[in-house]
């Protein structure tokens, strides 16, 4: 031991053959023993895991390091042990899921993704990646996503396409305003949950000096930061419109108000949360 208060003395690991039908108590470990594997099993700091596989039916997992580097499935430790029982899987989902960046290649396959993993792990999901959006999946997909209230960082790219290729814009405060809804009722205020936003490709034009406007934003052509602090300021009134809407129903109700139906009609809403069969 060279560390500690044993350091200078010699140590003696004895490793017993296990009995072939023996089973490790991993269970009755102390939970800080077991979290600690966990972490050395499953953690990654910085890494990403970009998922495909919605045409195959099966979820494919790649994984990149912080400088985007593919690296190779031999050279990542196993997620099995998450398998192993209901337990187990509760205690080591936040190991994974917010410890990395999950980046899908689009709506579709974020939106089966999040299906798959169950409100419950949805929830420890941090940081959020979205590479393209498709209208026949991209409101379903975010109203999945609503319930991560853990989300620290959303990063979208705007390209939003109908089946068989026809662009579209896209109506963002409607998409984002579940997300918004589920964080700020976690106590996020708008301003954080605002902020935590990225959206890739937003505004669409071109400069005489730097050319057309790309994915990326370039920090160095003043069009198009304008043009995108204009498109970010709008989507933030247009969202704090929409949010003020629905506090002003939630309260309407409460206070047993008239409010205006779908088809345009008032009528008397009412509060039956109270009320005893």
């Amino acid at each position: 031991m060279t560390h500690g208060p044993y350091a200078g003395l010699h140590v003696l690991v004895l490793q017993p053959e296990p009995d072939e039908h023996e089973k490790f108590p991993f269970l009755d470990l102390p939970a800080e023993i077991r979290n600690m594997i966990y972490s050395l099993v499953l953690e990654r700091p910085g890494y990403h895991i970009r998922l495909s596989g919605k045409h195959s039916g099966t979820i494919q997992t790649f994984w990149y390091n912080p400088k985007g580097r593919y690296i190779p499935r031999d050279q990542i430790y196993s997620t099995s042990l998450m398998r192993v029982n209901k337990q187990i899987s509760v205690e080591s989902t936040p190991y994974l899921f917010s410890r990395h960046t999950f980046e899908f290649t689009d709506s579709t396959m974020m939106q089966r993704f999040l299906e798959y993993l169950g409100p419950e792990r949805t929830k420890s999901l941090v940081s959020v990646v979205v590479n393209q959006q498709y209208a026949i999946s991209i409101r379903q997909a975010y109203d999945l996503l609503s319930v991560a209230t853990s989300l620290t960082k959303l990063e979208i790219t705007t390209s939003y396409w109908y089946p068989y290729g026809a662009h579209i814009l896209l109506e963002w405060p409607s998409v984002l305003l579940p997300v918004f809804h589920s964080l700020c009722s976690a106590g996020r205020s708008r301003d954080e949950v605002f902020d935590m936003i990225t959206i890739k490709g937003a505004v669409r034009g071109s400069c005489p000096e730097h050319g057309t406007f790309r994915i990326d934003l370039d920090k160095d052509c003043k069009n198009e930061i304008k043009a995108y602090e204009n498109f970010r300021k709008k989507l933030r009134d247009d969202i704090d419109q929409e949010i003020d809407k629905a506090e002003a129903k939630k309260e309407a109700i409460k206070r047993g108000s008239p409010v205006k139906t779908r088809a345009g009609r008032k009528t008397k809403a009412v509060d039956y949360s109270g009320m005893e069969d």
